[in-house]
């Protein structure tokens, strides 16, 4: 049984994984990209390889979800966080404090557990339409 960040760490070791599914605890890999209506199984999620996931609004505290690199911009976007973790090779990038961009391959699933999506509640300060996590919450993003 493979969770669905463990699915896509398998597709981003795999240099012919270009996209995956994952529904139930399976997770199956494909060397192109596959959309959709190619799955048959109704609820299963499909991602393409070089896309994210949005995996919610997470605690967070003073001793970091993710913080293997840590970048502040005052023009700080998804697009601006999640470009720099791929280009450090990181599996997660998370959000926070309208500034703050967090990289990481791995986190505490049991201390750090998803919150209340309205916790995430400040914006970014690159773009106001966009949340950038709250008080000690992580806007946090699985990179595939």
């Amino acid at each position: 049984m493979e969770s669905q960040l463990g699915c896509g760490i398998l597709c981003a070791q795999d240099d012919t994984c270009a996209s995956l599914t994952h529904h139930v605890g399976q997770c199956h890999l494909y060397n192109s990209s596959v959309s959709t209506s190619d799955v048959q199984a109704p609820g299963a999620r499909t991602f393409i390889k070089h896309g994210y996931v949005y995996l919610g609004c997470y605690l967070d505290d003073k001793e970091r979800l993710i913080n293997d690199e840590h970048i502040v911009n005052d023009s700080m976007t998804y697009e601006l966080c999640l470009t720099q973790c791929r280009q450090g090779n990181f599996l997660l990038a998370g959000l926070q404090a309208y500034v703050h961009c967090v990289c990481g391959n791995s986190y505490d699933h049991v201390k750090y557990t998803v919150q209340n999506e309205g916790d995430c509640n400040t914006t970014c300060a690159g773009n106001n339409n966009q949340m950038c996590g709250g008080f000690y919450r992580l806007s946090l993003f699985q990179l595939i």
